[in-house]
């Protein structure tokens, strides 16, 4: 916790995590604990969770839901299995308000990389059928 705030970060010191843009947070150790599964933006807030949130609470990982009962094992289907990939959502409301990191901003990175990803695909199929 920083401020009344859940962030995720490195903890560098007994009193302060740094988040992956480098920025770096007081902490009360009494609130130092593994992260949650989900997505964070680069200020360390949690903008993304899995549904139900208590799928990921410090609890261990549940097992795959496709029949293997090894923790450890490599889902050959993750997408398939909420045990290795759980479904998500934004978390409401949206945590972070720096400058360059609202929802719309996220939304807008989102698309951005949904668009590059087709192009790619239809560049391969149009190489491939040329």
């Amino acid at each position: 916790m920083s401020g009344g705030v859940e962030r995720t970060g490195e903890l560098v010191d007994f009193h302060l995590i740094r988040t992956s843009q480098r920025d770096e947070y007081e902490i009360l150790p009494s609130t130092i604990r593994k992260p949650d599964c989900g997505t964070y933006c680069r200020h360390g807030l949690k903008i993304i969770e899995a549904v139900p949130v208590e799928h990921t609470l410090q609890e261990p990982r549940p097992l795959c839901t496709l029949g293997r009962d090894d923790p450890f094992h490599v889902c050959a289907e993750p997408r398939y299995c909420l045990a290795c990939h759980p479904a998500t959502r934004k978390v409401q409301p949206w945590p972070c308000r720096e400058e360059g990191c609202t929802e719309a901003d996220f939304d807008r990175e989102q698309q951005a990389g949904i668009e590059e990803y087709w192009a790619g695909v239809n560049d391969l199929m149009r190489i491939q059928y040329e």
